[in-house]
């Protein structure tokens, strides 16, 4: 597919630029002006500005949902929501919980890994329960726990 004339970033001086770009399934093949099709499959952008997908690396949850406690579904529909706003790639980040339910939550964000209908899982931000007391923020403190490999490995799916 040629997507024509859009207004491509250059990472480099972070400007935008007058380019053509083909692609091939999720594949960049080229970057550049006055590219052709190479499977007879055109899209004119007119202009609009094309960019990356971008990458949240801590996200709690989206659409009504917390990642510590929605289900499959929920999960589903949070990645469908995160590629809503051009959020491509996230790591649902897991806050501190009991050891079960963290593992319940990592297991499942990871049996979605390249199965979401939306914003790929990359793997899982484990933000708590193995927070220094003192720098914990708004994670209850009788839910922190020391790094034990123990602890790790409750909650390690």
């Amino acid at each position: 597919m040629l997507l024509k004339n859009a207004r491509v970033l250059n990472a480099s001086d972070g400007r935008f630029y007058p380019s053509d770009v083909s692609v091939k399934g999720d594949r960049i093949l080229s970057v550049g002006k006055n590219l052709s099709s190479t499977d007879g499959e055109t899209l004119d952008l007119a202009g609009r500005y094309l960019v990356p997908g971008l990458v949240d690396v801590h996200t709690h949850g989206r659409a009504g949902y917390d990642f510590n406690y929605a289900s499959v579904e929920q999960m589903q529909a949070m990645a469908a929501s995160y590629l809503s706003s051009g959020v491509t790639t996230l790591f649902p980040t897991l806050a501190s919980n009991t050891l079960p339910e963290i593992r319940r939550a990592a297991e499942q964000i990871v049996s979605l890994k390249g199965k979401t209908k939306g914003a790929r899982f990359a793997g899982v931000h484990l933000e708590g329960c193995f927070l220094n007391p003192r720098r914990r923020g708004s994670h209850a403190p009788e839910l922190l726990l020391p790094p034990t490999p123990e602890a790790l490995g409750e909650v390690l799916p």
